[in-house]
Parts: C-alpha cells; sequence; structure tokens
C-alpha cells in the first residue's frame, strides 16, 4: 500500500484480518476466517472421542489442540461438549 502510494498508483490495498486463534475480536472484527470453521470441526472430533471414551471405562483419553493461542478455540470446543477437564 506505502508502494503505490509512492508512486502515485491508483491500486487500492485491503487488509484482512486473519488468524485461526480467534485472538482478533474486538468492536470492529467480530470473528476471523477459519475459526468457527475449526471451532466446530474439533468439538465434532471431541464428541465423537468422548463417546468412545463411554465404551472404555478403564481408560484415560486425552486431546491436544496445538497453536499460537489455541485457549480461544480449546474454550469454545469446551463449550459445546462439555468435558470433564480443561
Amino acid at each position: 500500500a506505502e508502494y503505490f502510494a509512492k508512486e502515485k498508483l491508483k491500486t487500492k490495498v485491503i487488509g484482512v484480518p486473519k488468524t485461526i486463534d480467534g485472538d482478533l475480536r474486538n468492536e470492529y472484527v467480530e470473528t476471523s476466517f477459519g475459526y468457527d470453521s475449526a471451532c466446530k470441526v474439533y468439538a465434532e472430533q471431541i464428541g465423537n472421542l468422548s463417546f468412545d471414551a463411554m465404551s472404555a471405562r478403564n481408560t484415560y483419553h486425552f486431546c491436544r489442540l496445538m497453536g499460537r493461542e489455541a485457549s480461544h478455540i480449546l474454550l469454545e470446543a469446551a463449550l459445546e461438549t462439555h468435558p470433564n477437564f480443561v
């Protein structure tokens, strides 16, 4: 954008905030691309794991979410699936 302005070109540049972690939420950015779909997929997978865990009562099942700030996705998935521990 700065280059185009310096060269006096008519090209417009638009910045789109993007993060899967959901840590850009504020009064201007309601949600970011990928966050909702990631939460839905993780919640579905955690639900499947919970269903499988009910048949194996003597074992523990763990699910680990990776990412720079996975806590936002983890919290959303936990609110949807109600796990025993977070």
